[in-house]
């Protein structure tokens, strides 16, 4: 007979599982929305996305949504939706001038910056393991983003294709994103489909807002683009969305963390494979540093790893 698993670690490992299939689908929308923001504003782009998303999600969850909304759900829904929707607009709009391999790698810096971010709530200084960790991680972040992904562009990382504004934007967007994960774990004792709700409308009214203030409102044209609108406001925004908020509650935040760095590998496939975004080997070798530096950070302990109080 095999070993006995306890309930708990079978819903932990279920949990995980399906965080793993959360990243999938998030490594895919890299490349899905570099190519919409070629003719679609990223405001507008986002405006559809969380718009569909909302409209799905209030018909399918509309009873329970009926009955369970009350003022601290909708307190704390839509802080997270702030969070949340800085993170995806800094990363739209960078993606206009970045590839998606690299914003994919990029935005997965969540992953070093949420223990960083806890570490200055808990005003505990990190151990060794979790500084030698991200200095793996600055030092891949050199190599991916060197010019020309070579030696001689990591010794003049000045040069023109170097570390620019749309990889600012979207390392912007992972800082918002680690704030969502911490303030996730403080706020997901709430029922997981009344908290999604109010995220992804307050998501679709702020980018609204930001539409009615650009003046530049775009739409999709063509089959393809609404198809890929429905895969980032469906799969992405409602699925996606509610298996995080409902799984993430079933482990850790620093094993879901770790387990989130597999975006940045699934984007780089999906850019390579769709978009011709392949890295170089400079680049290769930068995004492994970044994934082990992160794993190093965020693995085996589930907890942060601290020393002294400063």
């Amino acid at each position: 007979m095999g070993p006995i698993v306890s309930f708990n670690q079978s819903r932990g490992r279920k949990a995980e599982a399906m965080l793993v299939l959360v990243t999938l689908i998030w490594g895919g929308t890299f490349a899905t929305t570099k190519s919409l923001t070629h003719t679609i504003d990223p405001a507008s782009l986002l405006a559809l996305r969380f718009g569909i998303a909302s409209l799905a999600f209030f018909l399918f969850f509309f009873k329970k949504l009926s009955t369970s909304l009350h003022g601290k759900v909708w307190l704390h829904g839509m802080i997270l939706g702030m969070f949340l929707y800085g993170g995806y607009i800094l990363q739209t709009i960078g993606l206009q001038s970045t590839s998606s391999s690299r914003s994919g790698f990029i935005t997965v810096l969540y992953v070093a910056l949420t223990p960083l971010l806890q570490m200055i709530l808990t005003r505990k200084l990190p151990r060794r393991r979790i500084r030698l960790g991200l200095g793996m991680v600055l030092l891949g972040l050199w190599g991916l983003t060197a010019p020309g992904e070579s030696i001689s562009g990591m010794i003049e990382p000045w040069r023109t294709g170097g570390f620019g504004i749309g990889d600012l934007l979207t390392l912007g967007g992972a800082c918002s994103f680690a704030i969502y994960i911490i303030l996730l774990d403080r706020f997901g004792s709430y029922d997981v489909i009344p908290l999604t709700g109010v995220q992804i409308a307050t998501m679709f009214t702020l980018a609204l807002v930001q539409v009615f203030f650009s003046g530049h409102p775009t739409l999709p044209t063509g089959i393809a683009q609404w198809g890929d609108m429905l895969y980032l406001s469906i799969l992405s925004g409602v699925l996606g969305t509610y298996w995080q908020t409902r799984y993430q509650r079933y482990t850790t935040p620093t094993r879901a963390a770790a387990i989130y760095t597999l975006e940045a590998v699934f984007a780089a496939l999906v850019g390579g494979v769709f978009l011709g975004e392949w890295l170089g080997l400079i680049g290769v070798i930068g995004g492994a540093l970044i994934v082990a530096g992160l794993l190093i950070v965020e693995w085996p302990s589930g907890e942060i790893a601290i020393a002294d109080e400063i």
